[in-house]
This record gives C-alpha cells, structure tokens and sequence, in this order.
C-alpha cells in the first residue's frame, strides 16, 4: 500500500511521514501548476488537492504507457526521460518510480487556525493570511497584534485539520483532527512549522514550537486524523 502526499509543505511532509513510516509514503510530485485552493470548508480544499494530485498521476501513467509503445515500435525519442514526476526526498521508501502507480493512495489535508476572538479567522484562510507568500514569523506577530488587548482567558483557538484518503476507484475516506488551546503571549519554540510558535496547549505547558516530533504527534490536530485514517487502512 503506497501513499502519495499532496503537499510540498516539509513541516506537512515530515509529520505525515512519521506517523505512516511503515508504509510507503512519497511527497507531492511536480504537477506543473499551483493548485487553487478555493473551497470554502477545509474538507473542500482538502479534495481539491487530492484530486489535482490523482489526475496529475493518472496522466502520468497514460503518457508512460504511450512512451513505451512508442519504443517498442523504434522510436527512442523519449529515451531516458524521466518519470519521476518530483524528487523524491528523503522521506520516501522504497521504489520512486511506483508514485507514478494509478492504484496509490493519495492523502491531502487542509488545516487552519481557528481563534474565537477574531470570530472563528484566519480559518479557512489560514495559508492566505497576511498573503500566502508572507513568512509565518510576519503572520503570527500580525496575529500577536490583533489580540494585543485581549487577555489570556479569551485567547482561545482550536486547530483543525481535515484529511482526505482519495482511493484509486474514487471512493472517499475522510479524517477530522482538533486540538485546542490558547493563542500565547508572544512567540516560543523552534520546533514544528506555521503558527505551532504562538499556540499553546495547556494541558501541556508549551506551545506546539516547543514540543519535539514525537511529542507533537502524540495530541497534534494532524496526528488524530490521521490515527483515523490508520486505523481504517
């Protein structure tokens, strides 16, 4: 059983990978384009990218076949030619050239920040705050200063992620993750990626920037999600 990420985020990649390392796990190929994600639910966003990831493979797997007819009549003109479709890391196992393989599994997520006091934003729009291209250190100190006169108490946020299983006759397995906590102070830890820095759980005492992988994947919105989908795998 192979799965094929649909996500270039390392943070995403890193994760995802460590929860399914006994599987076959490859990050998002190269499709060519920037995926637009305009759904208006995280489910929505997340079966967009599943989808453009599945057509790109399908594809991929239609031209292969058509190359090697084409060789197999004489014509070398696609010699050599990669089927690739991305590079692979170093999170992949196994064969690289088995992404292209119409019958993998493929596993997008879309994940966002909920903060009550700024009536449920960035939300849906997580990726989109302060514009998708702005450092994640620019968008949490934009978030810092939203809530500069909102005390602690009233601080509070929920992460959610949504995963999306796309199998390869189109049937649809879907997993919800939460984690919920307070939007901190000011920015702690070096770990994680996103807004991990500036959201603090309290059952731990840290924020998500100051937990290490295997402690992250033992509460995080992704990882319960994606226990779910084990589980149902």
């Amino acid at each position: 059983m192979n799965f094929v990420l649909a996500t270039t985020n390392e943070g995403k990649i890193k994760e995802i990978s460590d929860l399914f390392k006994d599987y076959t796990v490859f990050p998002m190929p190269n499709i060519g384009y920037e995926i637009d994600e305009n759904g208006e639910t995280f489910y929505e966003n997340a079966l967009i990218k599943a989808r453009a990831v599945q057509s790109f493979l399908a594809k991929s797997e239609s031209d292969r076949g058509e190359r090697n007819d084409r060789g197999n009549k004489g014509d070398r003109g696609d010699k050599g030619s990669n089927d690739n479709g991305g590079n692979m890391g170093d999170v992949s196992i196994g064969n690289a050239s088995n992404m292209n393989d119409v019958k993998n599994i493929i596993l997008a997520d879309d994940s966002g920040l909920v903060i009550d006091a700024l009536g449920g934003k960035p939300g849906v729009r997580s990726a989109d705050f302060l514009g998708y291209s702005t450092p994640f250190s620019v968008k949490n100190d934009g978030i810092l200063q939203l809530l500069a006169d909102v005390p602690m108490q009233n601080r509070t946020a929920h992460f959610v992620t949504v995963i999306v299983g796309l199998m390869p006759n189109g049937e649809i397995k879907t997993a919800l993750g939460t984690l919920s906590g307070l939007i901190s102070l000011e920015p702690k830890g070096v770990f994680g990626f996103g807004y991990d820095p500036i959201f603090f759980v309290p059952k731990i005492g840290k924020t998500l920037a100051e937990m290490r992988m295997d402690e992250k994947n033992q509460i995080s919105h992704r990882a319960l999600a994606l226990r779910q989908l084990r589980e149902y795998f």
